[in-house]
């Protein structure tokens, strides 16, 4: 258990974004170790592995592994699937690991069907007419409904706009926190604890005289003039494991600066746009369309359509599509450790680590669940609590205010007028009497924007012509041939979503040894 005389503010196990440039060797020396599904033997980290269990994996009876965050979002553990609805489909991370509604378990990308309807521009049967045969051209015969699946197009993976970090996990309980991790704060207060060691991670320029430790540890990766450098800005964005190489984004070498000067590619501080991919369960394109040909024919003075004994490709994303690609998602603030730990509990009240162990929670003096539990601010034991979160995330306004509800939702965020957020006025209460618009605790829904390609089906038999005829009259039906018109896409996966393991986020709500 940690005490305040220690200094050590956080439990063994506990998880967060580092945002600063210490390689793994020297966290590894300081007690912690970026996420990066390390097999580890249990009687050399007894700490840990009573902490995280096997949830993330284990190669055999005397092993753990660390999670594998490489690439990864983070996305909280809802295991009764009320807003995760393919929790019972997540898998293992590793052989060993935990699977569905459990802490560890994974779930790759998914695309549902955009808000503004995706339509596709195409020509199908609208009328039929008559017709026998005779010599003048070869038509399609009248068909029924038929339906083309996305197959081709898409960008590599469906993803909201982010931010690299490593995140590191803490493997022994001497373990300080270090200038340069990052914590999510769940208020709307800036506590003392905020004011005297944290800064807001809005992109700001500071020298070296200003805060040396955090000059330090940042570096130029979030941005730098040379002289001064950024902080990071995480406003409006998402925050993303750096994939280090192991593939698990696949556009990284594309990543760019957060800034100018900042650091591109797969490194910690490069920044990516959204995405959407092609979705798991198809989006479908469903026209009236025959599949027959019917050899020489006549009708009288219509333009029919003509018989195509290929195949046509048709966009289905070229309209509609909403305005970003994004998960469900609740606001926090993001701020970043400025000094080193240094005997002192200096872990703000209010702000919040992910979990990802199956074994032993944090120690329940300090920290609650983010269930959205519901407290009274009376109660002694959370008066700190309450001065620090208030009613962002929920409460009747008098005597009861709510935790978070981070339950099958990915952390963003706050736009603070950014501009990354495009939908931030809609944004809305987590929890009646909670925060909505650009506030901390507003949440949104997913959304789907078009792909920089767009999907495509494959149509076979797709009219690409007409022919006018001269005469005749009813033997069988021809389609006639029409200007395009918009249909809408159907289909797709019940939630749009990017790679993403689970953890259980957690609150502090009092001091150590309090």
């Amino acid at each position: 258990m940690a005490t305040a005389e220690s200094g050590i503010s956080t439990p063994v196990g506990t998880v967060l974004a580092y945002a600063g440039r210490l390689n793994a060797g020297q966290l590894n020396e300081l007690g912690w170790a970026i996420c990066d599904g390390a097999s580890l033997p249990n009687n050399q980290h007894l700490e840990l592995f009573e902490a995280i269990g096997t949830a993330n994996g284990a190669a055999d009876a005397e092993h753990f592994n660390l999670p594998q965050l490489e690439g990864f979002f983070l996305r909280g553990l809802d295991p009764a699937g009320d807003v995760d609805g393919d929790v019972a489909k997540r898998v293992a991370a590793a052989p060993g690991g935990s699977a569905g509604a459990n802490v560890g378990s994974i779930q790759g990308y998914a695309t549902a069907l955009a808000h503004n309807p995706f339509q596709a521009s195409v020509r199908s049967e609208s009328g039929t007419h008559n017709s026998y045969k005779g010599t003048n051209a070869d038509m399609i015969e009248s068909g029924s409904a038929q339906s083309f699946p996305s197959n081709k197009g898409g960008d590599a993976e469906t993803r909201p706009l982010n931010a690299y970090v490593n995140f590191v996990i803490k493997t022994v309980a001497s373990a300080p926190l270090l200038p340069g991790m990052v914590v999510a704060f769940a208020g709307n207060q800036v506590t003392d604890a905020l004011k005297d060691s944290y800064l807001i991670c809005n992109g700001a320029a500071f020298g070296r005289s200003d805060f040396t430790q955090l000059y330090d540890a940042l570096g130029p990766a979030h941005g730098s003039d040379g002289d001064k450098v950024n902080l990071p800005d995480y406003r409006g964005r998402f925050l993303r494991g750096a994939s280090n190489g192991t593939g698990h984004d696949p556009d990284a070498a594309t990543r760019t600066a957060m800034a100018p000067g900042g650091a591109v590619g797969d490194a910690v501080g490069s920044v990516q746009g959204g995405a959407t991919a092609l979705p798991v369960n198809p989006f479908q394109l469903t026209i009236k369309l025959g599949d027959t040909e019917w050899t020489s024919t006549h009708c009288a003075g219509h333009d029919l359509a003509a018989w195509n004994s290929g195949t046509e490709t048709v966009s289905l994303t070229s309209t509609g599509g909403d305005k970003e690609t994004r998960p469900v998602n609740v606001n926090v603030d993001h701020y970043v450790l400025c000094t080193q730990e240094q005997g002192t509990d200096i872990f703000p009240i209010g702000a919040l680590i992910a979990f990802p162990g199956s074994q032993a929670a944090p120690p329940p003096n300090q920290w609650m669940a983010c269930n959205g539990f519901q407290l009274s601010r009376t109660n002694p034991e959370v008066a700190q609590l309450f001065a620090a979160i208030g009613y962002t995330n929920g409460g009747d306004g008098a005597d009861l205010f709510n935790l978070p509800d981070y339950r099958g939702y990915f952390l963003r965020g706050t736009d603070r007028s950014s501009g990354r957020d495009p939908d931030v006025a809609g944004r809305v209460a987590a929890l009646p009497g909670g925060q909505t618009g650009d506030n901390v605790g507003s949440k949104q829904g997913w959304s789907t924007a078009s792909p920089t390609k767009n999907l495509t089906a494959d149509v076979a038999h797709l009219p690409t012509d007409d022919a006018d005829n001269a005469a005749g009259w009813g033997q069988r039906e021809v389609p006639s041939w029409d200007d395009p018109s918009n249909v809408t896409i159907t289909g797709g996966d019940d939630e749009t979503r990017p790679l993403n393991a689970s953890v259980v986020f957690f609150i502090k709500y009092a001091q150590a040894n309090a």
